[in-house]
């Protein structure tokens, strides 16, 4: 399967060539992306209309959903993941376009990469007949920009950041954002550098600037879309612990990437998709202000994958098959390592070349009778690793896995139904088995991670608006940092890990008066789970990382031109550790966002933990006090 992968990528490439054709002075028709290929009809989706409401990223707006936790440090530009219905955030998929989201500097995907500018919808599936994601899959879609449009906005610790679309033609168009965070808020400091003795004394926080340059360009004809895009990044590291200032710690990145969609109709309906993407990071400590050495450390690779689906209808049976091959490389120099080379040492400071070829292919299908729908999919997948050092050691390993689910909906005139099982399962990354960063021992031998899970899921549209969902998950071989005396850790399977919980939302009061619209939703969601240990002190516990419980409540009010909404979210029952030990704090936010919408331009405010409640969140470190964000957009 070595030169297999590319062989099929540079086949679909070649195939696809021949249908493309150029239609001047006629319309577009659209270019079907295939990140809706896996979309159940119990997904949630988020349009254009509903990204605008004043968020300064991805995350503010997935924050206020029901059943999602987003998951990052307090600084603007660390990385940010999402958990979705109590899963952890490495289970949940992440798709751009169809494509897998790009990795970050930890070896999962990062939402912050993502401009909120560039988005235009997004659609998150958790339960259903063919989400193939432990968790669940965040679907986002870019945006086609029709007219010129420039957003800009300033924020609380030095957030400034502009957006600007620009058509530069009827089919194409340019897209450039900037975002920047000094991010110097005040937190309190466990062991000031200035007064050891002096714990927890407030300061601003040192060496924490933040700055980002997204460009992407975009080309479209007829049955043709390339996407053409740019990032570079550079992100300062502080120092927690003791904030010292003046420090050179930082991670800089530099990613280019292209991708080529498109559809074919030969008898049948085809999509088709091709990706790439080459990154270059660097993470420089010279200084050891961190704690783990000098370092000088560069990581540099790229991904490739291609895409096929072809659909086809039988009656009231509705098909679609789904191929996928995807090559990933990661390589790893670290140049003040004297040892890094031989690898006598820690692995985590060896240089590596890791390679992952995957191969999937997915059959769907969809029986429609009456008021009932019947969903299915069945998914297999062959994975084959390698890992060579820099001295010649060799590790190979292959898995082939199927996975799959099942769901059978009912459909009535004011509520509809479904019921679902799904098998699902995540392999362990790249940087797992064989990462390189800070004092985690990658694990070659590591097995992975397998889920099963019932769904039930039911929407209400009368009398009122209501959505209710439970959930049972079992977790086989969950993968887990363990730690031993000196500090040192490696990933071992070691947890099996049951899950219950329900999730509600409900919209009970819509009032009309005058031109003034109320509008009022509650919202909730309550999760047990239990883990199962070998090792005594993990055994019979609560699962680390995540609120159990959570109730959510807006109201928003509406008249002419102008919008208010105010919001509170309370979340409790949070541990930061495996044996439950550490105690993470309950969170109550009041957020506050006000709106004026014009013909070709809107203006507002967002307040963000109005009350300033000082809290630790899921890294056990102090998340960010109030904020504000003032923000334009301008269609000229």
């Amino acid at each position: 399967m070595r030169h297999g992968v590319r062989h099929l990528i540079i086949c679909t490439f070649l195939c696809a060539l021949p249908t493309v054709t150029v239609a001047n002075g006629q319309s577009l028709s659209p270019v079907v992306v295939t990140a809706e290929n896996a979309r159940d009809s119990n997904a949630r989706e988020f349009d254009r209309a509903e990204l605008e409401q004043g968020h300064s990223d991805l995350a503010s707006f997935l924050g206020q959903l029901n059943g999602v936790q987003v998951q990052s440090t307090a600084a603007i530009g660390d990385p940010v993941m999402l958990s979705v219905q109590g899963a952890d955030a490495r289970q949940t998929q992440v798709l751009i376009d169809g494509i897998e989201a790009p990795r970050n500097e930890f070896g999962s995907y990062d939402l912050s990469t993502i401009p909120l500018a560039q988005i235009d919808s997004l659609a998150l599936t958790t339960s259903g007949a063919v989400s193939s994601a432990i968790g669940g899959t965040l679907e986002i879609n870019t945006r086609d920009v029709p007219v010129p449009q420039l957003q800009t906005g300033v924020g609380a610790y030095g957030l400034r950041q502009l957006a600007w679309q620009q058509p530069l033609s009827e089919q194409s168009h340019l897209q450039l954002h900037h975002l920047r965070s000094l991010n110097n808020f005040d937190y309190p400091v466990p062991s000031p550098i200035d007064a050891p003795n002096d714990r927890n004394q407030p300061q601003a926080l040192n060496n924490a600037d933040f700055q980002r340059y997204d460009l992407a360009l975009q080309q479209r004809w007829s049955q043709l879309r390339l996407r053409l895009g740019h990032r570079t990044a550079d992100k300062s590291y502080p120092d927690y612990f003791s904030n010292r200032d003046g420090q050179h710690a930082r991670f800089q990145q530099q990613a280019s990437s292209a991708q080529l969609s498109g559809h074919w109709h030969q008898y049948l309906p085809h999509q088709w998709q091709l990706y790439w993407r080459r990154f270059d990071d660097q993470y420089i400590d010279r200084g050891s202000a961190v704690g783990l050495g000098r370092q000088d450390n560069r990581y540099f690779g790229h991904q490739l994958t291609g895409q096929w689906r072809t659909q086809w209808n039988l009656q009231q049976l509705h098909s679609a098959f789904n191929i996928e091959a995807q090559q990933q490389r990661y390589v790893s120099r670290h140049r003040l390592s004297a040892n890094a080379k031989t690898c006598d040492q820690l692995r985590a400071s060896c240089d590596l070349l890791s390679k992952r070829q995957q191969l999937s292919a997915e059959l769907q299908q969809r029986y429609l009778w009456e008021k009932q729908q019947l969903q299915w999919s069945v998914r297999h997948r062959q994975v084959d690793d390698s890992s060579l050092t820099r001295s010649g050691e060799r590790i190979d390993d292959r898995w082939s896995w199927f996975d799959g689910a099942i769901g059978l909906q009912h459909t009535a005139s004011d509520w509809h139904s479904q019921l679902s099982v799904k098998r699902a399962i995540r392999f362990a990354s790249l940087y797992e088995r064989f990462g390189d960063r800070g004092l985690l021992q990658p694990n070659p031998d590591l097995n992975n991670e397998r889920a099963h899970s019932l769904h039930w899921d039911t929407h209400l549209t009368l009398p009122l608006m209501a959505r209710l969902s439970a959930f049972y998950r079992w977790l086989d071989d969950a993968i887990v940092p363990v730690y031993d005396s000196r500090g040192i850790g490696r990933y071992e399977n070691t947890d099996a890990a049951r899950m219950t919980g329900v999730e509600w939302q409900l919209t009970p009061l819509q009032l009309h008066f005058n031109g003034l619209r109320l509008s009022t939703d509650l919202s909730g969601s309550h999760y047990h789970s239990q883990t199962d240990s070998d090792v005594k002190a993990f055994d019979q516990q609560r699962l680390p990382g995540i609120y159990h419980q959570q109730l959510r409540a807006q109201m928003s009010a509406k008249w002419h031109r102008q919008s208010l909404q105010l919001s509170f979210e309370y979340a409790d029952d949070l541990y930061i550790d495996r044996a439950n030990l550490i105690i993470g704090d309950q969170r109550r936010l009041w957020h506050l966002h006000y709106r004026y919408q014009a013909n070709a331009w809107q203006a507002g405010t967002r307040l963000d933990n109005l009350s300033d409640q000082t809290y630790r969140d899921f890294s056990n470190r102090p998340a960010r006090p109030r904020t504000w964000l003032a923000y334009l957009t301008l269609n000229y």
